[in-house]
């Protein structure tokens, strides 16, 4: 039997630097640089099942890259086209990681605001319905929370279409540590989130926890 050969790939974003480790592969890994900036360019979901309709993270526009906002780009037959900003950066203080209900076309991501003071920030967790590649007006997630979950984070979604589950990253109470990663389970009949479960120790560590997949 002809041995499996393990390639690892470490992808160096804000520079487009692709660092392989191994032998022979299958697949062929290649800077796509309609997306690719000199900023921090991330966390990119296909929104269909076809594969020809992308968003993704990107900080290209702002100067000082540390606010993000999201991008949206489709597939022609020869290449894809110019990324268009999907979020009014007046609306935010940086919005990004997408991820989709395919059956519902409905995208979750982070957004950030600021609190009454603009110091401290507070994101959560958001969606929105989407049209082609365009989003409609945005709404906080009705995820069940305490009452003292103002200033608590949530964000980094990852929404598997298999399980009908949302996994998440927060600062919720009764966690492991900082940032853990929790999940909600959603029920399609009553369209109704369940309470936050903490995935536990196994997963989860005294340190911050983040960016879930599946």
């Amino acid at each position: 039997m002809k041995p499996i050969k393990l390639i690892f790939t470490i992808i160096y974003l804000t520079s487009g630097v692709f660092i392989t480790f191994g032998q022979e592969t299958n697949y062929e890994v290649s800077l796509e640089k309609t997306f690719s900036s000199s900023a921090m360019d991330f966390a990119p979901r296909f929104i269909n099942r076809q594969g020809n309709k992308l968003i993704y993270t990107s900080s290209k526009e702002d100067t000082a890259m540390q606010l993000v906002n999201l991008f949206y780009s489709e597939k022609t037959e020869t290449a894809w086209s110019n990324p268009i900003a999907l979020i009014d950066k007046k609306d935010s203080y940086g919005a990004g990681v997408p991820t989709i209900d395919l059956d519902r076309n409905v995208m979750f991501f982070t957004k950030c605001n600021a609190f009454k003071n603009q110091v401290n920030f507070g994101c959560k967790i958001y969606y929105t319905y989407l049209s082609g590649g365009l989003i409609g007006e945005t709404f906080l997630l009705d995820i069940p929370l305490p009452d003292s979950a103002e200033h608590i984070t949530l964000g980094h979604p990852y929404f598997s279409n298999e399980l009908d589950l949302l996994l998440f990253a927060a600062d919720l109470p009764g966690g492991e540590g900082e940032m853990d990663i929790w999940y909600s389970k959603y029920n399609r009949d009553e369209d109704s989130w369940s309470t936050p479960t903490n995935l536990g120790p196994e997963i989860n560590t005294d340190k911050s926890e983040l960016y879930p997949s599946i």
